[in-house]
């Protein structure tokens, strides 16, 4: 049974990497077409949007989390059928029903939007406001998809769901592309089709998701009893992610206020690059956190324990050389990527800033995995709540100081401040706490930084553009050695269980 485990696990990482990575690929590859067609201005609109396809994803209250908890304990317990189906048929009305009410709430608010929170920018009031409630149709289109991956996650059902997630990426980004260049190059056109897009990704994946659940003789229905089973951890989970999603959107909500639309589209360009860097991260937790969630049921805690650090470590060997690079070449990455120069002068810096705090938020993800297997989800509840009074002064008045600049300030000090102050505090021994720092942060950390920092040193003045991927390769390869030195080094260390 552990090989079978492990394999399984491996597979599950795998795919996550492939289908996460090739959704990824396909948003970052269209971005210069769509910013080419339609202008860097109506670019910040569809930046508005993917910040409120983050936002929108707290309306899940915990109940994905919830779903996806229990079927990775109980699938595979025939007595448990009726109860996962119920369960899942409950949360997935409920669902739709919010899906319904983003709907309304485009409706109600998209004149106000237009006409009082959105920065100055060309577009007439009437056309920001159509924009806006066609984004909100397309977000409610891709709500429910959220809940099915999560449900066939914990189906352990991951390599089917990343095989879904790829098609429908590039139906929808590549679709768009095609949109626009064949039939309409506006941003309405855009948003029509996430809306085609959507509803037919939601719906699709709702077939599958109950063709893998357990069998029963009779029909799910919903029954709200099923909620108070599942209420006190999903309410914990919901309100820590609710506060965790606003505090890593916190700087783009209060930005497209701010700043001027154009200015934004610069800043959404440079945190699209930026936080791919979860690309190296949500994978492997989304992969573990199952089996991190039945673990955490023996009374045996060193297998728990060896799991945790090796997924830190897996992480820290995957993050650290592509932060390092995108930090140290921020402005010829973005130079190849875009092929224009005036974007790369604008977003380079903004990329180096978020690129660093979004590699210190990637490390706290493993011993936050920990901590939901344990079913304690009201820790980070308590840390953002206190996080999200202090970053909203800091952000307004960075920004209003230091102008786009100063949300990635405030984004690093935050990071800083959970990685040292909050993970010392969490309900996690000592000894494992300083095992994770040592092996998963502090010798990768200088280790690849240093190895990186060096080819950087070395990198020609007069070698920019183009000519400067031998060198961004050279940093990655270089970086990715010395990452998989220390892995393989410290792996070796943990395959025995601790103390």
């Amino acid at each position: 049974m552990p090989g079978k485990r492990i394999s399984r696990l491996r597979i599950n990482i795998a795919a996550n990497f492939f289908g996460k990575g090739w959704t990824v690929i396909m948003g970052l590859a269209f971005t210069p077409l769509y910013v080419k067609v339609l202008g860097v201005e109506s670019y910040g609109l569809i930046g508005i949007y993917v910040t409120a396809q983050a936002l929108v994803s707290v309306l899940d209250f915990g109940m994905g989390t919830a779903l996806g908890r229990d079927l990775a304990r109980y699938h595979e317990e025939p007595e448990k059928a009726g109860y996962l189906r119920g369960l899942a048929r409950t949360l997935e009305v409920l669902y739709w029903c919010v899906a319904l009410a983003i709907v309304l709430a485009g409706a109600v608010l998209s004149h106000w939007l237009a006409d009082h929170w959105i920065g100055s920018s060309g577009l007439t009031s009437d056309a920001m406001a159509t924009t806006l409630a066609l984004m909100a149709w397309s977000l409610a289109f891709q709500w429910p998809f959220s809940l099915y991956s999560a449900g066939m996650n914990g189906l352990q059902r991951q390599f089917l769901l990343n095989k879904i997630v790829t098609g429908w990426a590039t139906f929808r980004w590549g679709g768009a592309a095609a949109v626009l260049l064949f039939v309409s190059p506006t941003i309405h056109a855009f948003f029509v089709w996430q809306i085609v897009a959507g509803l037919l990704q939601s719906t699709t994946t709702a077939w599958i998701f109950w063709r893998q659940l357990p069998a029963t003789n009779s029909p799910a229905g919903f029954q709200p009893a099923l909620l108070r089973g599942v209420g006190r951890f999903a309410s914990g989970v919901a309100g820590a992610a609710i506060l965790g999603m606003v505090l890593t959107q916190l700087d783009k909500i209060m930005l497209s206020k701010l700043l001027p639309l154009k200015q934004f589209a610069y800043y959404s360009l440079a945190a699209s690059v930026a936080t791919a860097l979860y690309l190296t991260v949500s994978p492997v937790i989304t992969a573990v956190l199952p089996k991190l969630s039945a673990l955490a049921t023996r009374p045996d805690s060193s297998e728990l324990y060896v799991t945790f650090h090796k997924t830190g470590m897996l992480v820290a060997a995957l993050l650290f050389p592509v932060a390092w690079t995108l930090i140290l070449f921020a402005e010829d990455i973005v130079l190849v990527w875009m092929g224009n120069a005036d974007v790369a002068r604008h977003s380079s810096l903004l990329v180096s800033l978020i690129a660093f705090g979004t590699m210190l938020n990637a490390l706290v993800h493993a011993p936050h995995a920990l901590l939901l297997a344990y079913g304690n989800s009201r820790f980070w509840f308590v840390v953002n709540l206190i996080s999200m009074l202090l970053m909203v002064p800091a952000i307004f008045i960075l920004t209003t100081r230091f102008g786009a600049v100063g949300a990635p300030v405030a984004w690093i000090a935050l990071n800083l401040g959970y990685l040292f102050l909050a993970v010392p505090m969490m309900p996690i021994p000592r000894q494992e706490r300083l095992r994770w720092y040592k092996r998963s942060i502090l010798l990768p950390l200088v280790a690849v930084g240093t190895v990186s920092g060096a080819v950087k040193w070395m990198q020609p003045e007069y070698f920019h553009g183009l000519p400067a991927l031998l060198w961004i390769f050279l940093s990655l390869a270089m970086g990715g050695l010395t990452s998989l030195v220390l892995f393989r080094n410290e792996r070796s260390r943990t395959a025995i269980p601790p103390g």
